[in-house]
């Protein structure tokens, strides 16, 4: 089986291309081989944050005109959701490829992410070089609780902070941007125990499918450092969904402006939400790092 491993800003996945090997995307063990090709710590593994399965959209495509249908498996197997850098690099290895035209103004590529659209906007990948300049519109970000989702009966309104909720004593903003966030503003990130908070928040009861946890540091109203725990893989170096729930967290809270950088362990990222059409615009790097090919099972 061959495979691709490509990263955004070192949040790093093993890509399979079902448009050049149909048969993959029909694998009844992507869960599993998630776990096996994910591994960073046997040796026996790529070692990633994930999986990332991708094939021209058939006609039953749960988005309307989509090009390609994207599913995201978290290193642990489970259903990944959305994934802003994996969404780039996907953009990039469908025009590297060949397999579609680079976007266009009015022509994106459409891209159906277990049933969410992304629209790739722009490709910037020269010639002879193994990055690229992806451009994305993930669209709107959902608020109300029920869709995110969060179980009110296990969060606290805060009645004097719009949108915030405390929730195992932290101040959250929780957003959706194709999976659930939580976002929690502090004076200083580096302070905080990612592996231990993260996970803490991540599996709260408040959250009946899990969460991701998005440490934020605003440096000033266009600049924002932040650490995520995400769901189902543990501490990345960079989240695409993440950075978009921060800046809506930040607007909503007034901590940020619309236009803002969101600084990672792994790099930045350059992002907008929209007042005009409510639709979060993330602008960032993706790499192609190697391809190889991954052994078939030994014969029962």
């Amino acid at each position: 089986m061959r495979f691709t491993k490509a990263h955004g800003l070192g949040n790093d996945y093993v890509f399979l291309d079902a448009v050049a090997e149909p048969a993959l995307w029909e694998r009844p063990d992507l869960p599993q081989l998630a776990q096996r090709i994910s591994d960073r710590n046997s040796g026996a593994g790529v070692g990633s944050d994930g999986i990332i399965v991708f094939r021209r959209a058939t006609a039953d495509t749960r988005v309307p005109g989509a090009h390609f249908s994207v599913r995201i498996l978290n290193a642990d197997g489970s259903d990944g959701g959305m994934c802003g850098n994996g969404s780039r690099c996907v953009g990039m290895l469908a025009v590297r490829r060949g397999y579609c035209a680079p976007p266009a103004p009015g022509a994106p590529i459409i891209l159906d992410v277990w049933g969410h659209r992304v629209d790739v906007l722009r490709v910037d990948a020269p010639p002879g070089r193994a990055d690229a300049w992806v451009t994305l519109d993930m669209g709107a970000p959902v608020l109300d609780l029920r869709h995110i989702p969060v179980d009110p009966s296990h969060v606290t309104p805060l009645t004097s902070r719009f949108h915030e909720y405390a929730v195992d004593g932290r101040i959250c903003v929780f957003v959706n941007v194709g999976n659930p966030h939580a976002v929690v503003f502090a004076d200083r990130i580096d302070t905080i125990r990612l592996g231990e908070d993260g996970p803490r928040l991540e599996k709260h009861p408040a959250f009946p499918q899990r969460i991701n946890a998005q440490f934020a540091q605003v440096l000033d109203r266009r600049d924002v450092r932040v650490r995520t725990w995400e769901r189902g893989a543990g501490p990345t170096r960079a989240c695409g969904s993440g950075a978009c729930a921060v800046i809506v967290a930040g607007v909503l809270t007034n901590r940020l402006e619309r236009r803002a950088t969101v600084r990672m362990p792994g790099g930045a990222l350059e992002m907008e939400w929209r007042e005009a059409d409510n639709r979060i615009i993330l602008t960032g790097p993706a790499e192609e790092v190697f391809s190889g090919d991954w052994p078939a099972p030994s014969p029962a």
